[in-house]
């Protein structure tokens, strides 16, 4: 049996999984690289468990074959490996994949592992034969011989895997050219003074994202030591903001990790502070959200100071900027409180009936739940049962509780409330008793 195999770091040792998952194989003798595709070769081996890959090469060993310095068996000590010795490895060739009866495996890795030179010489050798057999399958068809047929559609299934690679491993090509030519922009721009202009103009020119955040990361830096004024910083990043390129390339959700960097640099000298005055908001349908540093809200419209990183009410808006508003959940009850009118941050802050009646609805939950939790604490939790809550949740467990100890009880209604209401629990009581007092009145 021909296996294609990569290898793989375990500690300090080099290994392979010859089934392409669970147990592993080690190295007697020269080591391969880490990241390596390799062929092993193992006649007459029937199966790719460890168990069969020990019996093959302790008859081998018997054999003469090769000597093996250790081989474990399935009932030794965990501190036992299993050991190939070199005879049985080299590394792979695109050749490999009409003799490796796991062909398929590796079918997505080859773009890795061989050059844009090796799968040239592999169409010059088997292109032409590729021709060939099809026109014999012509024949092979004409003359209804299907095994011969079958034949050929097994090794055209091989040669297709390695042909279907070939616009992939261009495109590596590609990119590599791209980085090239990029890099030599850089190696120019590098000869002269830091220009925070002249950075984000060859930023724009790049076509590496990799190299384009790392300039721009360079311009965060330079505007951190230089302890540049807000106005200043907000004259760079309009900069950025203006072209298409580099705002895509600095948005969170289009690059997990980079962008990450260009804001946290950022975020310690910019003051989101309130840019909208004078309007009527409607907030019933804003949300609560931990608030991320970037594009949206540096030009979204924001009512209050807006601090990155913390909670705020957030609006999206049908058309223009999306409003971010100053405050947690609390302040949609304190409007609802209001009557569902509410003038804060130099603005009127409204909600609909129906939210209004929610809200109001939300704070009556509170004064059931707090009665619940200590009188009948199992029908306390039914009343969140609409959320499905794993069964380890602290909710059961405090439900559990709390039949003995009236101090679960207060931890179960604290858990409740703040699962149904959405606000701390402390908070919720002390709007819920406001609630009553303006209803007595």
């Amino acid at each position: 049996m021909k296996l294609l195999c990569f290898t793989e770091r375990y500690g300090d040792r080099i290994m392979v999984r010859p089934s392409g998952y669970g147990d592993g194989v080690f190295f007697a003798g020269r080591q391969p690289e880490e990241n390596m595709l390799l062929l092993l070769d193992m006649p007459s081996l029937r199966d790719t468990t460890l168990g069969a890959i020990v019996t093959w090469l302790t008859k081998q060993s018997r054999k003469g074959k090769f000597r093996i310095p250790f081989v474990s068996n399935l009932r030794s000590s965990r501190r036992e490996i299993t050991e190939l010795p070199e005879e049985v490895w080299r590394k792979a060739v695109l050749d490999d994949i009409f003799d490796a009866q796991n062909y398929q495996y590796v079918g997505w890795h080859l773009t890795r592992h061989f050059s844009l030179q090796e799968f040239s010489a592999f169409a010059d050798a088997w292109l032409p034969q590729l021709q060939q057999r099809l026109q014999q399958s012509l024949v092979h068809a004409e003359h209804q011989q299907p095994h011969e047929l079958q034949r050929t559609q097994a090794w055209l299934e091989r040669i297709a895997m390695v042909i279907y690679q070939m616009p992939h491993r261009i495109g590596k090509e590609h990119d590599s050219v791209l980085q090239l030519v990029d890099e030599a922009q850089i190696t120019t721009l590098r000869q002269g003074p830091f220009s925070v202009e002249k950075w984000i103009a060859t930023a724009d020119r790049l076509q590496t994202d990799d190299l384009i955040i790392m300039l721009l990361n360079e311009v965060t830096d330079y505007l951190a030591s230089a302890e540049m004024s807000q106005q200043d910083v907000m004259k760079t990043l309009d900069l950025i903001h203006r072209s298409e390129k580099l705002r895509r390339a600095t948005t969170i959700k289009y690059v997990l990790s980079s962008p990450v960097t260009f804001w946290s640099r950022l975020q310690p000298h910019i003051t989101l502070d309130s840019n909208v005055s004078g309007k009527t908001i409607d907030i019933t349908q804003a949300t609560e959200q931990t608030v991320e540093l970037g594009w949206p809200v540096l030009y979204g419209q924001r009512i209050g100071t807006i601090i990155p990183g913390r909670s705020a009410l957030v609006l999206p808006a049908s058309r223009g900027r999306i409003f971010y508003i100053a405050g947690q959940r609390k302040l949609k009850f304190q409007v609802a409180r209001a009557g569902g009118r509410l003038e804060k941050f130099g603005n009127i802050l409204t909600m609909s009936s129906d939210g209004a009646n929610a809200m109001h609805q939300s704070l009556v939950e509170v004064d059931l739940l707090d009665t619940l939790a200590n009188v009948d604490p199992q029908q306390a939790v039914e009343r969140v049962a609409h959320l499905n809550l794993p069964t380890d949740h602290p909710v059961y467990q405090s439900a559990a509780l709390a039949r003995d100890d009236y101090r679960h009880a207060r931890i179960l209604a604290d858990l409740l409330i703040e699962l149904t209401v959405g606000v701390d629990a402390d908070i919720a009581r002390r709007m819920a008793r406001a609630q009553a007092r303006a209803n007595r009145r």
